[in-house]
């Protein structure tokens, strides 16, 4: 008889899941930074190898890990949860494991070779661990799976809001620091080419001299340049302009989704402390018509102040119109665990 699987809201494996997103966070910081022409540290080197251990081991702990159903229940039957893996994402990381496992043993192999072609390899294996990136799909899951830990329980409406700001914030920050990494290596691969570099941007802007951080800050800046529309390199090789008209493209539709993202997230806020502070003057006002004495007042305001940010952090289940829509069932099995 099969036992059963994981939950996957255990301590264990909420644990194994913030070890997940901390690796994949140093992936997405860390993996663009091999397009930079740099000797590759010995602490990335050793990162490496314990990721490809870390990602090994996930698979066969992803077979024993339940999920939850489209009716919202837990699955823990170990034969379910084994077809839910096989036929969604085994493959996937069974391929990235093995991708994983043969670069790093053909990276081992160049390092010790001499000579151009090893220098190639070498180059090529750096931008093939670059597939490493496909995992991000993992944040998407676990942003799905927290949803409710995070939106639901553990936050009020304002630092909800106020974390997504954030969120947005950072992932645009870290999609501009993928971009200037790749523009860096558009120079810097036209200075080692060998060939006529007086067109490349690195000579154009006279930053050839700087060091690998300059360079980067350079790119960087030319990046954030290009969200607001105001490119401050010229462009001179047909790579250059492609990859900038890309960019400018691709910022047109960042700067046509995140400004009025993070607007109405403002709003948000401000819509909420405008309410507050307006039920509070209409409270202050009643008080002052009504002779109540100073001491009376600051108390009730207090008690009043207090009992709002209640009623902000528990929204009463009549202002709620979906659940009228909810199956008897689904209402009983809500107002049972609200209730008990």
């Amino acid at each position: 008889k099969l036992g059963k699987a994981l939950d996957p809201a255990s301590k264990r494996r909420c644990t194994w899941d913030v070890c997940i997103l901390a690796f994949l966070m140093y992936d997405v910081i860390v993996l663009p930074t091999l397009f930079l022409d740099f000797e590759e540290p010995a602490i990335f080197k050793a990162m490496s190898w314990t990721l490809r251990v870390f990602w090994t081991l996930d698979v066969p702990l992803s077979f024993l890990t339940g999920y939850r159903r489209q009716d919202g229940e837990i699955e823990l039957r170990l034969d379910k949860v084994r077809q839910h893996y096989i036929r969604g994402w085994m493959l996937m990381d069974v391929a990235m494991v093995i991708g994983d496992w043969v670069l790093g043993i053909d990276g081992e192999e160049d390092v010790t070779s001499s000579g151009a072609r090893s220098v190639k390899m070498l180059r090529a294996s750096r931008m093939l661990r670059m597939i490493r990136m496909v995992r991000i799909y993992r944040i998407a899951l676990l942003s799905r799976k927290y949803a409710v830990l995070f939106h639901y329980k553990s936050l009020s409406a304002n630092a909800t809001v106020a974390l997504e700001i954030v969120r947005v914030i950072v992932l645009m920050l870290l999609v501009a620091h993928f971009i200037a990494c790749f523009w860096y290596y558009l120079g810097s691969h036209a200075l080692n080419a060998g060939t006529d570099v007086s067109d490349a941007w690195m000579v154009v802007s006279g930053t050839e001299s700087l060091d690998v951080g300059g360079r980067y800050l350079v790119a960087y800046h030319w990046t954030m340049c290009n969200f607001v529309g105001n490119m401050n390199l010229e462009c001179s090789t047909t790579a250059e302009r492609l990859y900038s008209i890309f960019v400018l493209v691709f910022a047109f539709m960042v700067l046509a989704v995140v400004p009025p993202r993070i607007t109405a997230l403002m709003t948000r806020l401000s819509t909420a402390a405008v309410e507050q502070n307006a039920l509070l003057t209409q409270l202050k006002l009643y008080l002052q018509d009504n002779g109540a004495s100073a001491e009376l007042a600051v108390r009730v305001e207090r008690v009043a102040a207090g009992a709002l940010r209640v009623h902000q952090q528990k929204t009463p289940e009549s202002d709620v119109k979906l659940l009228r829509l909810l199956p008897e069932g689904t209402r009983s099995a809500l107002h049972w665990e609200i209730f008990s």
